[in-house]
């Protein structure tokens, strides 16, 4: 899970008394889909329908090693905002953790870097037409990038898309 993703349990868990754990166990024995097809007609905010390009993300990435990690929530009827379409993670064996979500509403694709500690850069990076050669650029520097060289990897991303990076605060675009 994503750092938001336990904070945003925790919370919950905090306010109802009751663990992640037991939370995700009765997620998992239970049909929930009926509450969202009565009470909400839709999963996703309509801004973040899931889109061919969120199925050519999924699609590259799982080929790749990634893992879905709403998948088990969407397939309990459980959505959470904030997190795009798509939300996917790769650890490598540097002990860095890679998370990718795509947000359809602006197709971008936030890219977040973490080191072991949880300590980590954030991207966001806005491909335009060009998502097949950002996913492959991915890919190739998935197990060789961390949190120390991310910025190196920068040139060859700014090659492809434009990349906004938020500093104290700011955010600064970075064009190709």
């Amino acid at each position: 899970m994503t750092p938001e993703e336990r904070e945003a349990l925790h919370r919950i868990g905090a306010a109802f008394e009751i663990s992640v754990a037991e939370m995700l166990e009765i997620a998992a024995a239970i049909d929930a889909s009926w509450i969202f097809d009565e009470l909400v007609p839709s999963p996703y905010p309509d801004d973040e329908q899931p889109n061919d390009d969120s199925a050519h993300i999924l699609g590259r990435l799982g080929r790749a090693g990634w893992i879905d990690v709403l998948a088990g929530f969407r397939d309990s009827g459980i959505t959470m905002a904030g997190f795009g379409a798509v939300a996917m993670q790769y650890g490598n064996s540097r002990a860095t953790l890679l998370r990718l979500e795509h947000h359809p509403s602006d197709g971008s694709v936030h890219l977040h870097v973490a080191d072991e500690s949880d300590t980590g850069a954030d991207f966001m990076l806005l491909p335009h037409e060009r998502l097949a050669a950002l996913l492959t650029q991915i890919i190739a520097l998935q197990d060789d990038i961390t949190l120390e060289t991310a910025p190196s990897y920068l040139p060859r991303l700014m090659d492809i898309v434009d990349v906004l990076v938020e500093r104290n605060g700011e955010f600064h675009l970075l064009t190709t």
